[in-house]
C-alpha cells in the first residue's frame, strides 16, 4: 500500500514536471516571437531617425552636404594619432 502511494507520487511529480517543461517552452517561444517583433520595430525606427537626421542635416546646410562628415573624420584621425604617439 505504501509502495503504490509512493510510486502514485512520484509519476504525478513526473507527470507534472512534464507539465511545467511544456508550459515553460511554449512561454519561451512566444516570448521570442514577441523579442523579434520588437527588434524588427527598433532597426525600422532607426533607419527612419536616420534618414530624418540625414534630411535635417541636408536642409539645415545644403553647401556642406557631407563636407562636414570629413571634418569630423580628419580631427578623429588626428586624435587617434595624438593619442597613439
Amino acid at each position: 500500500m505504501l509502495q503504490t502511494a509512493f510510486h502514485i507520487l512520484i509519476g504525478t511529480v513526473f507527470i507534472l514536471s512534464i507539465f511545467f517543461g511544456i508550459l515553460i517552452w511554449r512561454q519561451s517561444i512566444a516570448f521570442e516571437r514577441k523579442a523579434l517583433i520588437a527588434k524588427k520595430r527598433k532597426e525600422e525606427f532607426v533607419r527612419q531617425f536616420e534618414i530624418e537626421l540625414a534630411e535635417a542635416k541636408s536642409m539645415a546646410d545644403p553647401e556642406l552636404d557631407g563636407a562636414g562628415d570629413e571634418v569630423h573624420k580628419d580631427l578623429n584621425v588626428n586624435k587617434v594619432q595624438e593619442v597613439n604617439s
